[in-house]
């Protein structure tokens, strides 16, 4: 009876309130612990800034089942195309910053801030997860080209500059870069037509006609160069392919300065928690280790890279100083 007036009358013996308080930190502690450690408690959406079909696509689908699996929740693979795949990109950096929408992109991640106005992203704004998958890319024209060989392209562009005409895939494109650092590379001159639809664009104007050529990851054209559609005059890797072992390497033609390769890789907000970002690299990471995944990766033209949040960060800075010298070099401002 004491004890209650004592606190009715506003007298609380301080022992006590000092243990209350104590109890509440621990409190809230225990539940900050937990609910880090529920991470993901709800489905998780890889946002794609692409149309469906491609690299990027075809990645995030293989891998979506297995994520979905170990982390427990549904994935949902989602297609934001548009403005070069800045729609998607910004998308988000809009959603909130908790590893609940994680983007899966690609060079044009690195590049599109160097070509167009108006962009407020950059890769600093984004830690990577893993940079999962890559393909070279090759130089390819129509099947009835009248080029058989690199050196004769290349021996054309130069005794008729800026009359060949090649695709790429929008402003912010990866061949764009590509084919700028070709033209460095090789003293010659092409013309541009970009295609905002993306590859599947790029490779139907070389298909009816309406450019010369292309340079493109070869997962999307390998359709094409079994049929017979298309020719590959190079592929811009160090060696040659299993599945092509009669087309050169750039390497092998004098010119190593162009190796390059689309690669894909998935990224999250730089706001998102380290102890997320750290749960879904190891996830991820485990998911690529996979021999039933490598081999469905393989199988439509992609190879394995499964660098982690540390690998990747370094791989991606070397990635824009790179296209970001090519870009000065070639006097590429954005528009």
């Amino acid at each position: 009876m004491k004890t209650y007036e004592r606190m009715r009358n506003g007298f609380f013996p301080k022992r006590w309130l000092r243990g209350l308080v104590l109890l509440m930190i621990l409190c809230l502690s225990f539940w900050a612990v937990a609910d880090g450690a529920e991470f993901p408690s709800k489905s998780i959406q890889i946002t794609v800034p692409y149309a469906p079909g491609g690299p990027v696509d075809t990645t995030a689908r293989i891998l979506s089942k297995r994520l979905s699996d170990l982390l427990g929740q549904q994935i949902v693979v989602v297609n934001k195309p548009g403005g070069g795949t800045a729609i998607g990109i910004q998308s988000v950096l809009e959603a909130p910053a908790d590893g609940y929408t994680i983007l899966i992109g690609d060079i044009s991640t690195v590049t599109l801030p160097l070509l167009t106005k108006g962009i407020t992203f950059s890769l600093e704004d984004f830690i990577p997860i893993n940079v999962a998958t890559s393909a070279p890319l090759s130089l390819v024209v129509k099947s009835n080209a009248r080029w058989n060989s690199f050196e004769e392209l290349i021996a054309e562009i130069k005794k008729n500059p800026d009359k060949i005409t090649y695709s790429n895939v929008g402003p912010g494109g990866f061949n764009r870069f590509a084919c700028e650092s070709l033209q460095m590379e090789t003293g010659t001159k092409v013309t541009q037509v970009p295609y905002s639809a993306g590859a599947a664009a790029a490779v139907s104007a070389v298909l009816g006609g309406h450019v010369d050529m292309t340079i493109l990851g070869r997962q999307v054209i390998i359709g094409h160069l079994k049929a017979g559609t298309l020719k590959e005059l190079v592929v811009l890797s160090r060696t040659r392919q299993k599945d092509s072992p009669n087309i050169p390497s750039i390497s092998e033609k004098g010119y190593p300065n162009l190796i390059t390769t689309l690669w894909v890789a998935f990224f999250v907000s730089k706001n998102v928690a380290q102890s997320t970002v750290k749960k879904l690299g190891e996830v991820f990471s485990k998911v690529l280790d996979e021999k039933e995944i490598q081999e469905s990766l393989n199988k439509v033209g992609l190879d394995i890279e499964n660098l982690g949040p540390g690998e990747a960060k370094k791989f991606l800075e070397l990635e824009l100083k790179r296209w970001a010298k090519v870009a000065k070099a070639a006097n590429i401002l954005p528009q």
